[in-house]
């Protein structure tokens, strides 16, 4: 008879989290070099990020408004058409 896992792995690796914040891990890596971005854990030489954590710091990065970006750096969207 197999068990299920009933306990799914709280903890997520750089390349995991990424994905779930839709971020390249390099912008995860130079984050934590600066000390910004969301909290993480070492285990050991591994980075890891608990999930709950993980979407406490996303949700604290709601913005009523963007900051303004110099249009000539940005692809060819035009007034938000696509």
């Amino acid at each position: 008879m197999v068990e299920e896992n009933t306990h799914a792995n709280p903890y997520l690796t750089v390349e995991q989290a990424a994905d779930r914040l839709h971020l390249k891990p390099d912008t995860l890596d130079k984050w934590r070099y600066n000390g910004h971005g969301p909290i993480f854990r070492t285990h050991g030489r591994r980075i890891v990020y608990h999930i709950d954590e993980l979407d406490a710091w996303s949700d604290q990065q709601i913005r009523q408004k963007a900051r303004t970006y110099n249009r000539s750096n940005t692809s060819s969207i035009d007034d938000g058409e696509l």
